[in-house]
């Protein structure tokens, strides 16, 4: 059956409606939905990926893609987007210059998508199923093309705990009980023994990953992320020296 979905704002006792997607012969029903505090971002069947204003209702971007959507996975501020597909390939869609990015190495089995919310690592995410959370580094702004690269190994989750939030390389998951339970990731851990701690440790985890998560994706970054002007500089340090 045909899915469609409508989205209201009331605005000085006004109530405006809109009902996606907005061409259904050309763009098919809505296959996955979600929403930023900015951003109505839908797919469709047919591939398509779209992201609707609510400041400016209207719609401000689309994307064809190959294949029917199956999931998105929004970072907070909708500038870096996270799609599944329908035969379970991942992506990193930017609506800033209208780009998909390959995941390298994205799991064959995904349950859900979290994105880092502590602001200097916005660009890592985590892909989960019920056993394991893969940590995962975006790189846009590259001298070779953007990248978007599996870092670390992966982080064992507690049976039946599911995540919830990420923040600074820990991840609150939820116990089957309603308890939270802070998992640190191994990428922001050197001690792996010491990575898991229930909510009443919680400053221990925190304290954990804030020590170190940069080496992780020092790598990466000194890799692809160099400008051209950082060889010039780099150059002349060198002649310089000599």
């Amino acid at each position: 059956m045909p899915v469609f979905v409508g989205v209201s704002a009331l605005e000085d006792d006004v109530s405006n409606s809109k009902l996606f997607p907005e061409n259904s012969q050309t763009e098919g029903h809505v296959t996955a939905i979600a929403l930023t505090p900015h951003f109505f971002i839908y797919a469709t069947s047919k591939g398509s990926v779209n992201f609707f204003s609510l400041d400016d209702w209207c719609s401000i971007t689309h994307y064809q893609h190959s294949k029917p959507i199956r999931r998105l996975f929004p970072e907070i501020t909708g500038t870096r987007l996270a799609v599944v597909d329908d035969i379970n390939q991942g992506f990193i869609y930017s609506p800033i210059d209208d780009s998909l990015v390959p995941i390298e190495e994205f799991p064959s089995k995904v349950d859900g998508i979290l994105w880092e919310n502590y602001e200097p690592d916005k660009h890592i995410f985590v892909a989960f199923d019920g056993k394991h959370l893969n940590t995962f580094t975006y790189v846009r702004d590259s001298i070779y093309d953007a990248s978007c690269r599996k870092v670390g190994s992966p982080t064992q989750i507690y049976d039946g705990h599911r995540p919830v939030m990420l923040h600074n390389g820990v991840v609150s998951c939820q116990s089957p009980a309603g308890k939270l339970v802070n998992i640190v990731l191994t990428t922001h851990s050197n001690n792996n023994n010491n990575a898991h701690s229930d909510g009443s440790n919680a400053n221990s985890a925190d304290d954990q990953a804030s020590q170190s998560f940069h080496w992780v994706t020092q790598l990466v970054e000194d890799s692809v992320a160099l400008r051209p002007q950082d060889y010039i500089n780099r150059s002349s340090n060198i002649k310089r020296s000599s």
